[in-house]
């Protein structure tokens, strides 16, 4: 395997630092090029606009009952039942809220999609390209165009 690769390739007349040093560098690029680090960005749930002082309160009850937890059964079990007094109370939200738009926009499918685009995380890209250079971005348009045509 690949990390055996990487035992065998030291040199064992280094110095014992220097070895874990080249094993810690190689199995760090191992772990990079098998498990890459991935980062993503999580919308934070206080400023959904379903969620009122009520929620508030309940997660706030429900994260000091969290740091009890390991006190004692009592407090695990009270921990427990915050955590699905929470989960509905949300869940219940939600709905009311999206209730709530798409009685709003019943009659309106610009609004009803644009909800729906925004549940689903979708994000529309702009259509003109960024510049700087307004002559450019004319001229690549006019190439653009000149070509469809051409094609047609």
């Amino acid at each position: 395997s690949d990390l055996n690769g990487i035992i065998d390739g030291i040199d064992k007349k280094d110095s014992f630092s220097m070895q874990v040093q080249d094993l810690t560098s190689a199995a760090s690029f191992l772990l990079d090029e098998h498990a890459p680090y991935v980062t993503k960005n999580v919308a934070v749930v206080d400023s959904a606009p379903r969620f009122d002082s009520e929620y508030r309160d309940l997660r706030k009850e429900r994260r000091r009952a969290e740091k009890k937890k390991k006190k004692s059964p009592e407090h695990y079990v009270r921990y427990l039942d915050l955590c699905d007094k929470a989960n509905q109370l949300s869940n219940s939200k939600k709905k009311q809220y999206f209730k709530k738009i798409l009685d709003n926009s019943h009659r309106n499918p610009k609004t009803l999609y644009k909800m729906v685009n925004n549940v689903m995380d979708r994000k529309q890209d702009n259509a003109i390209p960024d510049t700087e250079n307004i002559e450019e971005l004319a001229s690549t348009f006019n190439t653009f165009f000149t070509e469809k045509n051409r094609k047609d």
